[in-house]
């Protein structure tokens, strides 16, 4: 689906993959895989979590020394910036603690195996680099999730996709983090409105439609959201409401 490409892996792979030399089997498939991939940050994928963990590698080894102590706030991606150093600032790939003048295409590589090194740590078995086997996002209840120890009563969570790049935004936390990848920001709430007849609009929403725990419209929405389904909002059919429906009309005052 289209809202779930990434536009970052689309911009940021062909600078990436052209200066990537893979030493061996295992490498060399995944360079393959991921250039035939076109970005879709689908939950069911392995890509994402390569990529994210190349980008992350790489951002480190190119801006960390510069920038010093002040690289842990300088958060995102920075996809475009890091194209330019890549493309038309080469200066900025020297690691300027080391002795030795290091090039794009060596902290490229060096990225990848550190990407790789941390896959082996973390997810040694390849159907654990799914992305919503750590794409994960965490509702909690209102209440209950500030309590100790009642903070998991009435919360849910579900693997979903995306990235900081898609249209369903599912920006996530880095891989040093104590959850690492969790699904942090998006949408709870999408619609989409048809302007030529707002009956066929269609809606989203993270959870359902009641916050009680005993309700069956608790999370009964829940999946949906993830799965990027939506539904529309149409009165119900049959004849208009009885007596004690009606209408509101709000007036702009004076």
């Amino acid at each position: 689906q289209h809202d779930r490409v990434s536009l970052m892996a689309r911009e940021m792979l062909p600078v990436l993959l052209k200066r990537l030399n893979p030493g061996d089997e295992r490498s060399k498939t995944l360079k393959a895989l991921l250039a035939s991939w076109d970005g879709n940050m689908d939950k069911e994928r392995n890509e994402p979590i390569v990529f994210a963990l190349w980008m992350e590698r790489l951002k480190s080894r190119l801006l960390a020394d510069e920038l010093g102590t002040e690289f842990n706030d300088f958060r995102g991606n920075r996809a475009s910036l890091l194209e330019k150093l890549i493309e038309d600032e080469a200066s900025w790939c020297d690691d300027i603690t080391t002795t030795d003048a290091e090039t794009c295409e060596m902290q490229v590589n060096a990225a990848w195996a550190d990407a790789m090194a941390w896959l082996d740590a973390n997810a040694k078995d390849q159907s654990a680099w799914r992305w919503d086997r750590w794409h994960i996002a965490r509702f909690s209840h209102p209440i209950f999730g500030n309590i100790p120890g009642l903070s998991g009563l009435g919360g849910f969570a579900i693997g979903t996709g995306g990235d900081d790049a898609t249209v369903n935004r599912g920006s996530f936390t880095v891989s040093t983090a104590r959850i690492p990848f969790r699904h942090r920001h998006g949408a709870s709430f999408r619609a989409v409105y048809d302007l030529s007849d707002l009956r066929r609009s269609q809606f989203s929403l993270a959870g359902g439609q009641s916050g009680n725990l005993f309700s069956p419209h608790f999370k009964d929405l829940l999946q949906s959201w993830a799965n990027d389904d939506s539904f529309p909002l149409t009165p119900p059919p049959g004849p208009p409401p009885g007596p004690g429906a009606g209408r509101i009309i709000l007036t702009p005052g004076a």
